[in-house]
């Protein structure tokens, strides 16, 4: 049997319709899950604050410095945590509660947002930046280890994406101004 030439073109749009509505659903579900609700929101509002403080230490430690290889330095002050922390993150990270792990280290990162009131230097940028990279040394990952927690299997493809997608969709307005 032949298919009309007509009916064959519109195969690949409902196709696509039909995958954008079932991940559609997918999202949605996942999104007004009562266990994964709280975290998604904390993750946009983490995302927002991480996007934030990077550009705010960016200006800051040029404002004050006046030099890219200052700016460069922030950089450096932002990995070398990581590198230090990272190998003992998981090991925290499994033998404390995920619940206080996330909630302190949002707490730690907060505190270091609100000295940057009252600025004393690039010494000061360049320790809150260090700081906020080791709190996201531990955040980051807890996140990822409470999400098989919080939802189903049939979830968790929709869980791992969402966090991701949403905080680009409400970060990037802030970081592509013109």
């Amino acid at each position: 049997m032949t298919v009309p030439p007509a009916a064959q073109s519109t195969r690949p749009v409902r196709s696509v319709a039909r995958r954008l509505g079932n991940g559609a659903r997918a999202y949605a579900g996942v999104v007004s899950s009562k266990g994964y609700f709280p975290l998604w929101l904390g993750q946009l509002a983490s995302s927002f604050g991480d996007t934030l403080h990077y550009i705010a230490l960016v200006v800051l430690v040029f404002q004050i410095t006046g030099q890219g290889i200052a700016v460069a330095g922030l950089v450096a002050a932002e990995i070398l945590p990581v590198l230090m922390l990272g190998p003992i993150a998981g090991v925290v990270i499994d033998r404390f509660s995920r619940k206080s792990v996330l909630i302190g280290a949002d707490l730690f990162r907060a505190g270091l947002a609100v000295s940057l009131v009252w600025p004393q230097g690039a010494w000061h940028a360049y320790l809150v930046a260090a700081g906020m990279a080791a709190g996201n040394t531990f955040f980051n990952p807890t996140v990822q280890a409470v999400i098989p927690v919080l939802t189903t299997e049939d979830q968790r493809l929709a869980a791992n994406s969402v966090g991701w997608s949403t905080a680009r969709l409400v970060n990037t307005p802030i970081v592509d101004r013109p």
